[in-house]
């Protein structure tokens, strides 16, 4: 018994063959280029956050003091901000240190705002209300001593998340 096939179903199957070796083949090179895409983001905000962190270097040497705290815009965080949506794209590891440390700039200016805060109610109180003056100082030295425990924190978050972005970026 033979098989013969007809020229239409061998053009048929030809066609369908061809077709899905075709789109497969497109497929594949759709995603190689999305890889290489994602992978050149990747870089490019590895890069963009080295920069950003380390233009925070000031905070290594800085000299801590109820008269001497980090101005308003001594942290920038505009490629943080802007690219916090690409996050995902850096390790597990290198986003969480990220983070940490952007949060640590967030918590140390929410408690500079504070302190100023409680600077200013202790400036206008008169002299001769002794009691709500030691009030406002207790919580002026209360901003203080978190501003302290915030500044140390991002210090050392910052050099984690240097760390490990510096480190991925040498092996890339």
């Amino acid at each position: 018994m033979q098989i013969t096939i007809s020229t239409e179903v061998a053009t048929l199957s030809s066609g369908i063959i061809g077709g899905i070796i075709g789109s497969l083949g497109n497929y594949l090179v759709q995603r190689r280029k999305e890889t290489r895409q994602e992978h050149s983001e990747m870089v490019s905000l590895r890069s963009s956050l080295i920069s950003e962190i380390e233009t925070m270097n000031h905070v290594e040497d800085f000299e801590l003091g109820p008269r001497n705290l980090p101005k308003k815009g001594s942290f920038s965080k505009d490629v943080y901000e802007n690219s916090s949506h690409k996050l995902g794209l850096l390790t597990d590891e290198e986003a969480s240190a990220v983070i940490q440390f952007y949060g640590s700039v967030e918590k140390l200016q929410s408690h500079i705002e504070a302190f100023h805060i409680a600077s200013r109610q202790y400036r206008e109180i008169e002299e001769d209300r002794h009691a709500a003056k030691q009030q406002a100082s207790t919580a002026r030295n209360k901003w203080f001593s978190l501003i302290e425990t915030s500044f140390y924190e991002l210090k050392k978050n910052r050099r984690a998340a240097l760390n490990l972005l510096n480190e991925h970026a040498e092996s890339q």
